[in-house]
């Protein structure tokens, strides 16, 4: 919690929105079952890209 407390309210806002989408990426795409061969390999991708993003801000706050 300190770390998240630590970063900018910038940060916080561009964090959250793109948590938001990557929500909404993964609902909307959730919902198209014709296409659920690949689904979890491009879900795993967008949350690894999520994950290396919020590391890359809350490491660049220190």
């Amino acid at each position: 919690m300190n770390k998240v407390n630590g970063l900018s309210t910038t940060q916080k806002v561009v964090g959250g929105s793109l948590l938001a989408l990557g929500a909404g990426w993964v609902a909307m795409n959730s919902m198209n079952k014709n296409k659920s061969g690949k689904m979890g390999s491009k879900i795993a991708s967008a949350q690894e890209k999520l994950k290396k993003n919020l590391n890359k801000n809350l490491g660049s706050n220190r």
